[in-house]
Order: C-alpha cells, then sequence, then structure tokens
C-alpha cells in the first residue's frame, strides 16, 4: 500500500483535475497560500506583492526554510507604515516610537527597502516609484534583482508587470554578455548566469550568511520555473538573430542586442567588457546596506535571531 497523499498533493491534484497543469497548480497553489498568509497580517491595502525564496518556490537544499519571504509595494509609504503600526505594532523594532516618518525615511534610505520580521514571515515594503527605478534602471538590483528569479505573484498591476518584463529581458541580455562570443552553453549555464546578476558580490555571502550553493540550488529546485519566466525572452532573442540554438546548446550571435537591453546606466561598462565588475560592486553596496539597515529595522533581538538562522543556513546546519 502506497504512502497517504498530502494535503498539498491532494490541492495540486485537484487544481490539475481542473484542467491546470501541474506546474500551473502548484504556482496557483502557492499563490492562494502566500495571499492567506498576507491576509492574516491584515495589512493595509498595497499596490503588489510577491513571494519569493526557499518557503516560496522549491530550491534543492536540504534546509528546511524557517520564514515566508515577501515584498509589498505601496504608493505612500509613510501612509502605509501609519496604518500597520496600528494594526501591527509587534511587528516594528522601536523605531515606531518615532513615528510614521521616521520609518518611512528609513525605508527610502538606499536600497529603498524597509523590512519587519515576525515568526512566520519576512516582509519589505517597497515604495512603487523606487521599485519601478529599480527594475528599469537597476539603481540597487535589490528587489530588482529577486524578479528576475521566479516569485509568486499575489497581486500586481499592468504597469508594473510591463516593467517586470524589461527586467528580465534586460537581465537575459547582461546574462548573454558574459559568454564569450562562440562558446556554446546550456540552459542551465544560462539561467545560473541570470540568478548570480544579483548574487555576484552580495556581502552576505563573504560574511557566511548565505549558503554558498544558493545560485545552484535556486536553479536546479526551479529548472522548469525558471523555463517558463525567460522562455519567451529567449524565443524573442533568437527571432532577432542574437541568439542561436544548435544541436551543443545556445550561442550568441549579436552582443548589439543584448547589450540594447541592458539599463542605459550600465551599458557603458557593458561596452568597455567591465559590466560583471559593475553589477558586482552595486550589489555589494546595496547588501551591505541593507544589511546594516536591517539591523536598525528589526530591532536588536530579531536582528540576532535573523542572522543566527542565515549563518546555520550559510554553514550548511539546519536552523
Amino acid at each position: 500500500m502506497g504512502r497517504p497523499a498530502t494535503k498539498e498533493a491532494t490541492d495540486v491534484q485537484a487544481l490539475a483535475d481542473s484542467g491546470k497543469t501541474r506546474t500551473a497548480a502548484i504556482r496557483c497553489l502557492m499563490s492562494r497560500r502566500l495571499a492567506g498568509l498576507l491576509a492574516r497580517q491584515r495589512f493595509p491595502r498595497y499596490r503588489a506583492a510577491f513571494g519569493y525564496g526557499s518557503a516560496v518556490i522549491p530550491q534543492r537544499s536540504t534546509a528546511a526554510p524557517a520564514l515566508v519571504d515577501a515584498v509589498l509595494c505601496v504608493d505612500d509609504a509613510r501612509a502605509w507604515h501609519a496604518a500597520n503600526v496600528l494594526r501591527n505594532p509587534a511587528h516594528y523594532s522601536w523605531l515606531k516610537t518615532l513615528g510614521p516618518a521616521a520609518i518611512a525615511t528609513a525605508q527610502a534610505t538606499y536600497p529603498g527597502v524597509y523590512y519587519n520580521v515576525t515568526s512566520e514571515l519576512k516582509y519589505g515594503v517597497v515604495a512603487t516609484a523606487d521599485l519601478h527605478r529599480d527594475l528599469d534602471a537597476w539603481t540597487s538590483l535589490y528587489v530588482a534583482g529577486r524578479l528576475q528569479k521566479p516569485v509568486v505573484w499575489v497581486a500586481s498591476d499592468a504597469a508594473l508587470s510591463a516593467a517586470v518584463t524589461r527586467n528580465l529581458r534586460a537581465a537575459l541580455g547582461a546574462a548573454l554578455l558574459s559568454f564569450r562570443p562562440g562558446h556554446f552553453f546550456d540552459e542551465r549555464e544560462l539561467f545560473a548566469a541570470i540568478a548570480n546578476l544579483s548574487y555576484g558580490g552580495d556581502v552576505r555571502f563573504a560574511l557566511r550568511a548565505e549558503d554558498p550553493r544558493k545560485v545552484r540550488n535556486i536553479v536546479e529546485g526551479g529548472l522548469g520555473r525558471f523555463r517558463t519566466l525567460y522562455g519567451p525572452h529567449v524565443q524573442v532573442a533568437i527571432a532577432a538573430g542574437a541568439l542561436v540554438r544548435g544541436d551543443f546548446g545556445l550561442m550568441v550571435r549579436d552582443a548589439a542586442w543584448c547589450l540594447a537591453h541592458v539599463p542605459e546606466t550600465l551599458r557603458g561598462a557593458a561596452r568597455a567588457g567591465r559590466l560583471s565588475g559593475a553589477l558586482r560592486s552595486l550589489v555589494r553596496f546595496s547588501s551591505a546596506a541593507q544589511t546594516l539597515k536591517g539591523a536598525l529595522t528589526a530591532g536588536p533581538a530579531r536582528a540576532v535571531g535573523y542572522a543566527r538562522r542565515k549563518l546555520l543556513k550559510g554553514s550548511g546546519y539546519p536552523s
């Protein structure tokens, strides 16, 4: 006799029976669960929200994720935090005693995200305007980088969806520029290059606060999701003659197409062959800034607890 089906497997099968593919069914189930978790927090209205990380998108890892990671996009940070402090005062550190203006100022400080940590959720808050700037200009790659990898959306709008699409196309262009002309590569190498855009230079790896196998785990655990996310963009590149698919894999044919899709602020570095170094510097600065800011916004006790979990994760021990 086989093992009894888990509730998750039963839910996925029910969605599959309704006509969805298994991949779509799993994505729908994850979105429902994340939406339920966010709804239980009684958050004020937000424009968009997505979940990311191993608790939302399964990765090739033996460590059990402790927290769900999410980002909320809001139009007016000060008004949003003022309402959220009233609804969820326990989410905030001592900073709430300074008022919503101080919290909004902390959020606006580079790279423009404010995180709260609860017992089951770590959520960042980003202003709509700041998110659009990061998606189009890679001002920090802090949120844009997370949106270059598979995520689970709970809410969005047309303008944000269009910006996310441009960000994905830019990520493909930048990743393709990392391969030598005439060199064949497979889809795993391509997806690893994309994932590494926002991880190369991340100070958490130097601090051993992140799993050194993270990029590999993300790609191997989410290969199908990467194909769904980037398949249409790869086809556009092939149709434009920028990319060739042959018996030995993929090969870049037209670097100019790739360059044209990299954010304008980074094209000079790309033309000079310094794009990788420029991105590593950008990620190093934004990740260091957010790490320091996190200690302030989370409060000492939560910061230490969260850092301990990340250090254990980076060392390969269960948390």
